[in-house]
């Protein structure tokens, strides 16, 4: 499992050094102690990570942060939720694409 969330690490965030030092010290960890397994599973599910919509759409009515594209060019996110039966995006009341939709990701739990 620690070598799902080093590959995870080093090809979302291979830019950031900061990340890089942290995946090789949980390859190291790894290396020393197999306990370090079950601490890397329950890592990997607090690491948000962007889905595009292309891979893999969100379960139907699930709220998500949603990363946009309008016509303009412009990109910017918003919370919404996908219709699998409309085959559309619900953004503050109201619907866009998938053409608009690039990416989504799933909201943290509520404090």
């Amino acid at each position: 499992m620690y070598k799902e969330l080093v590959t995870l690490l080093r090809t979302k965030y291979d830019k950031a050094p900061l990340v890089m030092a942290a995946a090789d010290a949980l390859e190291e960890l790894a290396r020393r102690d197999a306990r370090w397994e079950e601490v890397v599973k329950t890592a990997l599910n607090f690491i948000p990570c962007w889905v595009s919509v292309f891979d893999h759409l969100p379960e139907e009515g699930e709220d998500v942060l949603c990363r946009l594209r309008n016509d303009a060019g412009e990109v910017y996110a918003t919370v919404g939720c996908y219709s699998s039966t409309f085959k559309l995006w619900d953004l503050d009341a109201e619907w866009a694409s998938s053409r608009h939709v690039t990416h989504w990701m799933p909201l943290p739990e509520m404090p």
